[in-house]
């Protein structure tokens, strides 16, 4: 017992952690900034061209037509209209249609289109709160226009929209009595059968029934009460007296013995 508690530890004694890996283990959680030359999201970047989607080809030169952007730009009396039309009706309509311009702000129907089988309203979108159906829409939409110089890149119109236009199928609006031509509608005849067919008759219910009796009981009433008073009228006339004219009444003579 006294050699073992004598004899000296067997386990080293603890070394001191070294400084310099602690600053490693904390310089691998931080991440490295890099400061580019133009900033965040900024410069040119080859890999933001645009790229069509499978299966589609991107044209170089497309035919702007009528839209170009120097065209406009150039003629200070161009306009531009924006001109909102339903998917059912075709560009076509549109030719050789005469409106009337609205003078005020406010929105106002302007003119009609009629098909065969369609009518169109013609609307004119203003700034008041009575818009037509679609005018909010066509109110907040701008306007880009292909630019032939700059290798037809679409550009923002050089000029605001002059007028905003909205066309909607007429609404279907019931018939009034003023309008009607049809006649009112009346039941047809009744049919008529002959009576030689006719198996039976129409008997009301009750009309197969004997008088009552309540009614003969009533005759029978009427018959005793009128008797007595026949005899009472035949016995006042034959004691009234004989008047002299005077107004008095003189006593029969009793006939002699």
């Amino acid at each position: 017992m006294s050699s073992s508690a004598s004899s000296p530890s067997s386990s080293p004694a603890p070394e001191p952690v070294s400084k310099k890996g602690t600053k490693k283990s904390k310089d691998k959680g931080k991440t490295k900034v890099h400061d580019d030359e133009h900033g965040k999201n900024e410069g040119t970047d080859p890999n933001w061209a645009y790229q069509p989607p499978d299966g589609a080809v991107l044209q170089e030169n497309p035919d702007s037509g009528e839209f170009d952007w120097d065209s406009l730009n150039n003629d200070e009396e161009l306009e531009l209209w924006l001109i909102r039309v339903p998917e059912n009706m075709k560009t076509k309509y549109l030719e050789n249609v005469s409106i009337e311009i609205p003078q005020g702000s406010l929105s106002a129907n302007i003119g009609k289109i009629s098909r065969k089988s369609h009518s169109y309203d013609i609307w004119s979108v203003g700034e008041g709160d009575d818009r037509p159906s679609g005018g909010d829409e066509v109110g907040s939409l701008e306007c880009l226009l292909p630019r032939k110089s700059k290798k037809d890149d679409m550009y923002l119109a050089p000029r605001s929209i002059a007028r905003r236009l909205v066309i909607s199928e007429t609404a279907v609006l019931p018939t009034t009595a003023e309008n009607q031509t049809q006649e009112p509608y009346r039941n047809p005849p009744r049919p008529s059968y002959p009576k030689e067919l006719l198996k039976h008759s129409f008997k009301p219910y009750g009309s197969n029934t004997e008088q009552p009796l309540a009614d003969d009981a009533m005759v029978l009433d009427e018959q005793v009460a009128e008797e007595p008073v026949q005899e009472a009228a035949k016995q006042a006339k034959g004691k009234k007296r004989k008047d002299d004219g005077t107004g008095e009444t003189k006593k029969a003579k009793k006939p002699k013995k």
